[in-house]
């Protein structure tokens, strides 16, 4: 019993032990969890403060792009009026090359006509090389703001290009974060899932903790009152040892007196035999009081209950006891009262059965615990059992 105690205490204390250290490990991962959703979260803020960012600069670059494509559309639409002065410019000057030339090749007989030609021809001429003059002027700053119109536009052409990369790096960047928002948006909710399931998992643990401190105090509480009632098993295994040794020893005494009777018993009939015979004179037979009796084997069983203490007693009316053994060939019997009640030889006892007198006794022999009676008179018969006053 008490390995079977100590078993179930050693497994309640491994039980407590692995849910301790279970419960440990929960919070300890719990705790992990949280430190990387914290991270998480600052990861994610900084994410997007940067997609703010990139998205601010996006927006920048495409109003810049679009300043530029309005700046080279308009020089575009300058350089094509630019193109058109030119070809305007360089059609007036095939055309007074062409007067000159026609002119120089005009006959000698109309010059006569023309009294002040050379005159008005001088002022003409420079006139038309003024204008000519002023003509290639334009034209050569044609060609520059042409030329200068060329490497804005080369210039805006490389801009363009470098914001169009820009453009599509900055795309490329905002998908990436997406992604990347995604991926986080997904792990924060794997998180909080696990954060659910170890909070339920925790639910569960108390739970099962709780129980098995429950089963624990009622175990302990089984244990307790199992080790009361050993001990008043041992105080009644000690009794009943110690009653035991009581009965054995009172009955080792009846029997070495039965046996001492038998043996004058035995003396007595051997002398019977020798007067029978007539090789030995009567002796003086003793008195009935004083005869000894062959008693019957009396066989004495220990009860489980402690035997009354004896209570002393001075007259033999005082008291009670039950007739243990009857033997009829010598007529007498055998009670449970003895020296220790206070019984004497001589005295008197009657015998009752259901409260009416049956017979009356007279004690012819005295031990401890238990006497020898004749059997004076008898109304009924006796028998074991029959309560004697």
């Amino acid at each position: 019993m008490e390995d079977k105690v100590k078993f179930i205490i050693i497994g309640l204390v491994g039980l407590l032990l692995a849910v301790g250290f279970l419960f440990a490990q929960t919070y300890n991962y719990k705790e992990q969890l949280l430190r990387e959703r914290d991270a998480l979260k600052t990861e994610n803020s900084t994410l997007m403060s940067k997609v703010d960012k990139i998205g601010t600069s996006l927006r920048a670059k495409e109003n810049e792009a679009s300043s530029l494509r309005k700046d080279l559309d308009k020089i575009t639409r300058t350089f094509s009026d630019l193109q058109s002065k030119f070809d305007s410019a360089r059609r007036e000057r095939d055309k007074l090359a062409e007067e000159l030339k026609s002119s120089r090749s005009r006959p000698a007989a109309a010059v006569p006509q023309q009294v002040e030609a050379p005159v008005n021809s001088d002022a003409y001429w420079g006139g038309v090389l003024k204008a000519k003059t002023d003509l290639e002027l334009q034209l050569e700053n044609l060609r520059k703001d042409l030329k200068d119109a060329q490497l804005n536009n080369e210039q805006l052409q490389r801009e363009k290009v470098t914001l169009d990369i820009d453009i599509n790096s900055i795309k490329g960047q905002n998908e990436d974060l997406k992604r990347q928002l995604e991926y986080n948006k997904k792990v924060a909710d794997s998180i909080a899932e696990e954060l659910a399931r170890e909070k339920n998992d925790k639910i569960n643990i108390q739970k099962a903790f709780k129980a098995a401190r429950d089963e624990t105090v009622l175990m302990a509480r089984q244990i307790r009152n199992l080790n009361t009632r050993k001990s008043e098993l041992d105080n009644k295994v000690s009794q009943l040892y110690e009653d035991r040794e009581a009965l054995q020893s009172k009955l080792s005494e009846i029997e070495f007196k039965l046996g001492s009777k038998v043996s004058q018993v035995g003396e007595l009939k051997d002398q019977l035999v020798a007067i029978s015979s007539g090789s030995e004179q009567p002796k003086a037979q003793p008195s009935r009081k004083e005869a000894s009796v062959e008693l019957s084997p009396i066989v004495v069983r220990p009860q489980m209950q402690a035997q009354p203490q004896s209570r002393p007693i001075g007259q033999a009316s005082d008291i009670s006891g039950k007739i243990l053994t009857i033997d009829r060939e010598n007529n007498f019997v055998i009670i449970d009262l003895g020296a220790e009640t206070g019984l004497k030889i001589g005295n008197s006892l009657n015998v009752y059965r259901d409260g009416k007198k049956i017979a009356a006794l007279e004690v012819i022999k005295v031990s401890k615990s238990v006497s020898a009676c004749d059997i004076v008179q008898e109304t009924i018969p006796v028998g074991n059992g029959d309560i004697v006053k």
